[in-house]
């Protein structure tokens, strides 16, 4: 096996980027793993921040049976005054939203 300060026969002239002895050969950082959407509902429901964790629910693709309640409570936040013109209550469909969003994720009451 060939080391990176090696040149491969096939690639002639082209070197690794690093030697094995140069600061960034051999201990480079692994990146950190960016958080899931899934995580992010999580913390933004653990912070008691409801609408954001419906605005991060909303946009997934498989909510199930919840969906509709998820998608309302959503669309009551952005549009309350749309919600009250059509006879509905904005508060209670955001209610509705975050008992469906604690249904389907065993989020904490």
């Amino acid at each position: 096996m060939l080391t990176a300060h090696q040149v491969l026969p096939e690639r002639a002239g082209i070197r690794a980027p690093f030697p094995s002895g140069h600061p960034l050969g051999s201990s480079r950082s692994v990146a950190a793993v960016p958080p899931t959407k899934l995580s992010q509902l999580k913390a933004a429901a653990a912070a008691g921040d409801w609408p954001g964790a419906l605005r991060i629910a909303a946009r997934f693709p498989n909510l199930g049976a919840h969906r509709d309640a998820i998608l309302r409570a959503h669309n009551a936040l952005l549009r309350p005054d749309f919600y009250r013109q059509i006879g509905r209550d904005p508060d209670a469909a955001v209610a509705a939203g975050i008992a469906a969003l604690r249904a389907r994720y065993q989020l904490a009451a």
